[in-house]
């Protein structure tokens, strides 16, 4: 399957990719002069599908490794794949400390970016780079990961689908064993409910907002009808909208009639029921002791979980 163009807008490609692999040799040749003295020894630890170049030790390097696994069979059991495709190679940098980490990480307007890992595109291969002194760093390139495992396993969609599926999977919650989905991924709720929302149609037929903020009511509805089709198993009507509309030309309301079963303003109409159930369960929540229960079930955006998987994602540890 052809790869589709990932919508990353980041300027100077090339350039910042190439000041990547520099100060990448720099800090493991050790011969920076700010490097000098530094008994930082780097390892190349390896899983079945993903090498992480790592100067935080083996265990630090094999639980990154671990991770990016279970981020890997979380992708194929959503989207129901049994194989998976990355046409490009990922080089996976964990570093150890804050220091090694301002070296190599984006500073946009002389910023450096405050999360604890990124995500940079290159010419022919892909980086992933985690300051392992945070906790759970991983977490922070889950958007991105899941933009790159959907360019090259899943047919072109329109910029909803991506950015809600992006958004969705950024709510990934690992233990050893275990994947859980559907909580809010950052602050979306908040802007579900207190910004009008956008119509279907006009969902539908938007581009992507420019820029990098993922804080508009684009992104926070595309990630609740994301959350409202998972849980309600309608990932295949939703290959049946996208076959009509991207293969037929068939017009958006069209399509979704067909596909769905309802008119767009039908289908609005329960995601935005869904959403409201959602919100009332959470306050329910808060007003019961911690022991009693809510009873909110799957689906919960606060939970972190997703009805569709009966709350969770057996995911093997793969090494």
């Amino acid at each position: 399957m052809q790869g589709r163009t990932l919508r990353f807008r980041l300027p100077c490609r090339r350039s910042r990719t190439s000041a990547l692999l520099l100060a990448v040799l720099m800090l493991t040749s050790g011969s920076a002069s700010w490097a000098r003295g530094n008994e930082s020894h780097w390892l190349l630890v390896s899983s079945r599908h993903f090498s992480v170049l790592t100067d935080a030790g083996d265990a630090k390097g094999r639980e990154v490794a671990l991770r990016l696994e279970q981020m890997r069979d979380a992708f194929a059991q959503l989207l129901l794949k049994t194989r998976l495709n990355l046409s490009e190679p990922l080089d996976v940098i964990a570093v150890k400390s804050d220091e090694e980490y301002a070296k190599l990480a984006p500073a946009p307007n002389g910023q450096i970016v405050s999360a604890p890992g990124f995500f940079l595109p290159g010419e022919d291969r892909n980086y992933i780079v985690l300051n392992m002194a945070a906790a759970d760093s991983w977490r922070s390139v889950l958007h991105d990961f899941a933009a790159m495992m959907l360019n090259f396993n899943y047919p072109p969609t329109q910029p909803w689908f991506d950015e809600g599926f992006a958004e969705y999977f950024a709510s990934l919650r690992l233990d050893a064993r275990q994947g859980q989905f559907g909580a809010d991924p950052g602050g979306l709720v908040a802007i579900l409910k207190s910004s009008p929302w956008l119509s279907i149609a006009d969902l539908f037929n938007a581009a992507a907002p420019l820029g990098q903020s993922r804080n508009t009511i684009f992104h926070a509805e595309s990630w609740m009808l994301m959350h409202y089709l998972m849980d309600h198993n309608k990932l295949s009507e939703t290959g049946s909208y996208f076959e009509a509309v991207e293969t037929q030309g068939v017009p958006v309301e069209t399509a979704v009639q067909h596909a769905y079963g309802m008119s767009s303003a039908q289908l609005q109409q329960a995601v935005q029921s869904y959403f409201n159930s959602i919100a009332a369960c959470e306050r329910a929540a808060d007003r019961q002791p911690a022991s009693a229960g809510a009873g909110c079930g799957n689906g919960s955006a606060g939970a972190g979980t997703s009805g569709r998987r009966g709350g969770g994602l057996a995911l093997l540890a793969r090494r």
